[in-house]
Formats: structure tokens, C-alpha cells, sequence
């Protein structure tokens, strides 16, 4: 019977991990020859070829990916018959904030305990000021939570960009699924009423929608600085969805009737990059005034923005407004109809559907792609660089359907290549710098997709109200397609790996396509 070395066996894990000869024997503490003669003897050994190498990359192949988790399982069982002998069990209690647990977790532990079978590791999930007073009395051995005060005896693991939402579930003791859905709610409302909005807008009128919505928006935020009771709150948060989505149907709108023909498509990219831009300012200026002024200063300020905001939109013309319904035609079933008649309008339902194709991939791309790799520092760079890059993108776009093609086309295009860096980002993940590169294009190529999304509303519809129904259309759309992408694309990846990824991004890309080339034949 043929018996297999350990060490060439781990060899093979090394180099399918890191996939990288020379990474693997840093790794090992061996040399790159040394690791590749063992390599060979294990593949001799099995009558396999278990690693496909060029001078560009290092990946396995169909052997390998077959044998490799019985390599892991053969490694695991060699260490745990060494240590039922040569080691005493010893237990990790590991304290971990509730805001940090994360899917990726349980496999973490899971990893550690395969490198050391004899450690029983206990994981207690809870906010950061429980977490700190057990690890005080003695019961917790490590932990890891977030901090605001100038404690010097832990190791910085990274910046909490977005920590202001913990802060409020500390300020409330309530667990991540009540903080969860006070966050959520804001979107959701679009996801329900976003047509129903652009309805509306053209029935009230648009300066009067975005003027009011501000100064509501304002009023909650100023409601919400005093850290009303939990119940309060999330009924504050609903009534924000509602002004949020009056804002997004209303301004982009008013933005297009006050622009010049010529400019409307840059106009409408630069109002595509407002998301972008103000998610980026909020995690990269939030931190600084809660540490130095506190949570409700947060509130006070965004009040003050929106109050500022509302000022500057009343200098804006009056749109004409839509003729006011009669009583009898003030009905839900009238209603209804004019909600149907959004999405059997392709002038006004084309926009959103392609935004569809893009949200659905969007958040999943920013939040996988940069988990492929098993490089930590190259995971941080693209955490950082891949929104920047897509924002770029977006603004990008409008210049591109200013000046050089309509934005319909460039919609086509960009989804084509979005198709195709996919493919290359997820062959190229042994090259750091190559597959940085192929990354970062395909998220700057993504924006251009969102930019040209919104440069089409203008060139397609045919009116303010069109605009408007199109916009709201964008936010209910949009909103499905960030609910529901990120779920299936973890889905895909657990199960098919990256190849999981480029089929779903692929296909969501001919979704984009299609779209696409139906919107061209609007004029």
C-alpha cells in the first residue's frame, strides 16, 4: 500500500494556500527547491498532477482542488495523534463585540483549531463595555471590541469607520438585530414606495417635495440627537426613509431641469457620486466628532446640513406641477394604475432596471473581491481603494456620456468589460500587483456603470414627471438588487468558490447588456 509523507503533503497545502512557491517556503522555512522536489515526490506518489505552474501564476489543478480537502483532514489528523500525547489541552476564552462578529468568523476558529487540536477555544458574543469589565475580572483572556478611550494595553486591529451605529447600540442594550434593522429601515421604505414616490413628486411638485423633505429629514435628526426611547427611534428612522426618498426622487430631478442640455449628463454623474462621496465622508468624519463631541453632536450636525440644504433649494424655479387628480379619480385603484403605468412605461423603468443589474453585484463586489486574496495587507488596500475607485468611475461617466457617446452605450460597454475583468480578477489573485490592477478596473468600470445609469434618465425620458418616476423607479430597484444580491453571491461563493462569482457577475453583466441595448432604441 502506497503511504503519503506528511511533509510533502503539507508542502501541497502551503502552496495551494498561498499560492505561491516562494511564499510557501518562507512559510515551511525551507527553500523553494526544497518545496518543489517535495511537491513533485507527492505528486509521483499519487500518479497526479496536483499544481498547475507558469511563469505568470500558480494554481491547482482539477486533482488538486479534489485532494486537497483530504490533504487538510490528513494534516488534522497527524496533529491530533501528536498531541493526544505530547500536549496538554489547554482553553482560549475569546471575548468578540457583537458589531464585529461577522460570516467569516465561525471558519476563523475553525482554522485555529485545525492548527492546534489541543486548544478549546470558548467565544462569548456581547457589547464592548460587558466584553471590557469580564476581561478586567479575569474571565475573558482576549478581546476584541472597540474603544474610545486612551487605554494603551491593546493592539489596534484597524479603524471603526462606521462606529457611530455601535455607539447607539450601547446606548440602548439592544442587540445587532434591533440596531440592524434601525439602519436598515431607511432603505426599506424605498424598496416599498420608491415608484409611489415619483408619483407623488409630480403631483405636489418637485421644489416643493425636496424643500420639505429637507427640512423634515432635519427635524428628525434633530429629534433623534436627544436618543429618544428605541421605539421612537425606529419610528424617526421610518418618517427619515420617507423624507430620504422624497430627496432622491426630487433632486436629481431639479438638478436636471436647471442644468443646460449640454451638461445634464455630468450633472447626473455628479449626483451619482453623492452616495459615494457621503458614505466616505460620514466614515472618515463620523469618528472624529463623536470622539470629540459625542454621539449627539452627529445628529445636531446632519441637522444643520440638511437646514442649510433646504435654505439653498428654495432659491430653485418651481417646476410646473402636475394637474391635481379629481375626487373621484383620488382612489387606491387609480393609484395602483399609475404605479403600473411607471414600470409599462420603458422610458421610465429602462433606468431602473439597469441600476438593478449593477446593485445586485456592487456591494457583493466591494465586500468578495477583496477576500480573495490571503494577503491581509492587500485585503485593507482594496477595502480602501475599490469604492474610491468606483466613485472615480462614476463622475467619469459623465464627462465620457457628455462628450463622447450616449449613455446608453456607454452602459453597454462598461458591462462588457465588467464581465471580463471579472474573469481576470479571479485568475490573476497569485499576482498581487496584477490582480490589484484587475480589481481596481473592474470597480472603476462598475462606476461607470452607475454614472451612465443615472446620464440616461435625461437622454430617455420626456418630462419633469417622467424624470421623477424614473428616479423613484432607481430607488425601488436599486434598493432589490443591494437586498438581495449579497446573499446569493455568498451563497455562490460558499459553494462554487470564485467561480461562483464570475458565473453570477456574468450573468447579472448580459442582464446589463440587454437592458442596455434596449434603452439605445429610446430617443
Amino acid at each position: 500500500m502506497d503511504t503519503l509523507e506528511i511533509e510533502a503533503v503539507r508542502a501541497f497545502v502551503m502552496i495551494a494556500d498561498l499560492q505561491s512557491f516562494t511564499r510557501a517556503a518562507e512559510a515551511l522555512g525551507s527553500t523553494q527547491g526544497a518545496v518543489s522536489v517535495k511537491l513533485k515526490r507527492l505528486e509521483d506518489r499519487l500518479g497526479k498532477k496536483l499544481i498547475e505552474r507558469t511563469p505568470r501564476q500558480v494554481r491547482m489543478s482539477a486533482q488538486g482542488e479534489t485532494f486537497l480537502p483530504s490533504a487538510r483532514e490528513f494534516l488534522a489528523a497527524h496533529e491530533r495523534a501528536l498531541a493526544a500525547l505530547t500536549m496538554e489541552r489547554r482553553r482560549f476564552r475569546l471575548g468578540i463585540a457583537a458589531h464585529v462578529m461577522g460570516p467569516e468568523v465561525p471558519t476563523l476558529l475553525a482554522k485555529l483549531k485545525s492548527l492546534d487540536p489541543c486548544l478549546t477555544v470558548e467565544v462569548l458574543v456581547d457589547n464592548s463595555r460587558a466584553l471590557l469589565d469580564a476581561y478586567e475580572q479575569g474571565s475573558l483572556d482576549a478581546i476584541i471590541v472597540r474603544s474610545d478611550d486612551d487605554r494603551r494595553d491593546g493592539e489596534v486591529l484597524g479603524p471603526e469607520h462606521f462606529g457611530w451605529f455601535t455607539e447607539l447600540q450601547s446606548h440602548y442594550d439592544v442587540d445587532a438585530t434591533q440596531i440592524g434593522l434601525a439602519l436598515s429601515i431607511v432603505g426599506f421604505v424605498g424598496l416599498v414606495l420608491g415608484v409611489s414616490a415619483g408619483v407623488l413628486a409630480g403631483r405636489t411638485g418637485y421644489r416643493r417635495v425636496l424643500v420639505g423633505c429637507l427640512i423634515v429629514g432635519a427635524s428628525l435628526s434633530l429629534l433623534q440627537s436627544f436618543l429618544p426611547p428605541f421605539p421612537v427611534l425606529l419610528f424617526s428612522r421610518f418618517a427619515e426613509g420617507v423624507s430620504h426618498l422624497g430627496i432622491v426622487v426630487a433632486a436629481p430631478t431639479m438638478m436636471a431641469f436647471v442644468s443646460a442640455r449640454r451638461h445634464r449628463s455630468i450633472t447626473m454623474a455628479i449626483w451619482g457620486t453623492f452616495f459615494g462621496v457621503a458614505f466616505g465622508l460620514m466614515g472618515w468624519i463620523g469618528p472624529l466628532v463623536i470622539k470629540h463631541s459625542g454621539l449627539p453632536s452627529l445628529f445636531v450636525g446632519h441637522a444643520a446640513f440638511m437646514a442649510i440644504f433646504a435654505l439653498c433649494a428654495l432659491r430653485l424655479p418651481a417646476t410646473k406641477q402636475a394637474a391635481m387628480r379629481s375626487v373621484e379619480q383620488a382612489t387606491f385603484g387609480h393609484f395602483f394604475k399609475e404605479n403600473l403605468a411607471v414600470y409599462r412605461n420603458p422610458r421610465t423603468v429602462l433606468p431602473g432596471a439597469i441600476f438593478l443589474f449593477h446593485t445586485s453585484m456592487y456591494i457583493a463586489l466591494l465586500t468578495f473581491v477583496p477576500r480573495l486574496t490571503t494577503h491581509p495587507d492587500v485585503t485593507s488596500l482594496l477595502l480602501v481603494a475599490l469604492p474610491l475607485a468606483s466613485t472615480g468611475g462614476t463622475f467619469l461617466a459623465g464627462i465620457i456620456a457628455q462628450y463622447l457617446m450616449s449613455p446608453q452605450t456607454l452602459v453597454v460597454i462598461a458591462y462588457m468589460v465588467v464581465a471580463g475583468l471579472s474573469v481576470a480578477v479571479a485568475t490573476t489573485v497569485s499576482s498581487d500587483y496584477v490582480f490589484v490592477c484587475a480589481a481596481m478596473s473592474l470597480l472603476l468600470f462598475s462606476g461607470l456603470v452607475q454614472g451612465a445609469t443615472f446620464a440616461t434618465i435625461p437622454h430617455v425620458t420626456r418630462s419633469p414627471d417622467e424624470q421623477a418616476q424614473a428616479n423613484g423607479a432607481i430607488a425601488q430597484l436599486g434598493n432589490l438588487g443591494s437586498t438581495l444580491g449579497p446573499p446569493v453571491f455568498a451563497m455562490a461563493l460558499g459553494k462554487y468558490g470564485s467561480t461562483g462569482i464570475i458565473g453570477l457577475t456574468f450573468f447579472l453583466c448580459l442582464g446589463g447588456v440587454a437592458v442596455g441595448w434596449m434603452a439605445q432604441k429610446l430617443r
